[in-house]
């Protein structure tokens, strides 16, 4: 692969996988250099949850579009829920949680 193409992987690896980040959806036109699907696994260790959306899998923008705006809805869910129940979770827990690929709702923390 080349150098160019390694750093564009890399530096998406990294970003998805931040901690400010509870999930990422990828999107492709489909004819890029790099590998989505490796992108997507590299994110995927550290507990989160990755949607990918080739548009030219998907049969175009518009398509594209639609199906994008409802994994982002449904992520946004997700992540609101998550955000909820770790208010309640004390520091600690969350800090235990930081830089394990497991995500901070598995606090042990009894849940209302």
């Amino acid at each position: 692969m080349p150098m160019d193409v390694t750093r564009v992987s890399q530096t998406l690896i990294g970003l998805g996988q931040s901690p400010n980040l509870a999930s990422v959806l990828l999107v492709s036109l489909g004819c890029e250099s790099v590998v989505l699907d490796e992108v997507a696994e590299a994110i995927a260790t550290v507990g989160k949850r990755v949607e990918r959306l080739v548009i030219q899998e998907e049969g175009g923008a518009a398509r594209s579009v639609a199906k994008g705006e409802l994994l982002a809805q449904d992520m946004v869910m997700e992540a609101s829920a998550l955000s909820a129940r770790c208010a309640r979770c004390p520091t600690w827990c969350l800090a235990s949680s930081v830089g394990v690929p497991t995500p901070p709702r598995a606090c042990s923390q009894p849940q209302p």
